[in-house]
């Protein structure tokens, strides 16, 4: 089993999905502060293990800011934490469109997307109603924010590697998938 860790990173914060690609099953997911974030993938690194890190490149839009920078550089350090042999470079670009067919998806395109993905809200999140008609917690059950963006970096990696439906072509820069 290849072990899969997706990050949407951000300046200060960034979203992670851990992923089961053989088994298209999400094994953790969450939202943590960057230096957590790097303990972590320096920490749950194992040279033993095959692993990989799909991570969501900044695309080029015009000028960019002080955050943009700053996510560039945790980008970096990410890679180097979790192994840099064994990464490949997902742009959003690539995201909407395998997932979306079309480069004008927003977010919530995306998000519609990898739920229908997972069988509808009610399976994929489920949690609804009261009592006995309460429908049971879904996979996607309590991925919010920028867990939603990694999961979708996840998926297009797995899919571009061969498992699933359609896959975008992908440029590793390192490893690929």
């Amino acid at each position: 089993m290849i072990r899969l860790r997706a990050i949407d990173p951000g300046s200060e914060e960034s979203g992670f999905v851990e992923y089961d690609p053989d088994a298209g099953k999400i094994l953790d997911y969450g939202v943590l502060d960057n230096e957590i974030l790097l303990a972590r993938c320096w920490r749950e690194r194992d040279p033993a293990e095959e692993h990989h890190l799909a991570i969501e490149m900044v695309d080029v839009f015009g000028m960019a800011g002080r955050t943009v920078f700053r996510t560039c550089v945790w980008i970096g350090r990410f890679i180097e934490a979790w192994g840099a042999e064994a990464y490949t470079e997902v742009t959003r670009h690539d995201v909407k469109m395998h997932l979306c067919h079309t480069k004008r998806s927003d977010d919530s395109m995306v998000r519609a997307a990898l739920i229908a993905r997972w069988g509808g809200e009610a399976v994929a999140i489920g949690g609804k109603g009261r009592g006995k008609a309460k429908t049971p917690r879904g996979p996607l059950h309590g991925i919010a924010t920028h867990a939603w963006s990694a999961l979708a970096v996840a998926v297009t990696w797995s899919d571009a590697r061969g498992n699933g439906r359609s896959a975008p072509t992908l440029h590793p820069a390192s490893g690929g998938p």
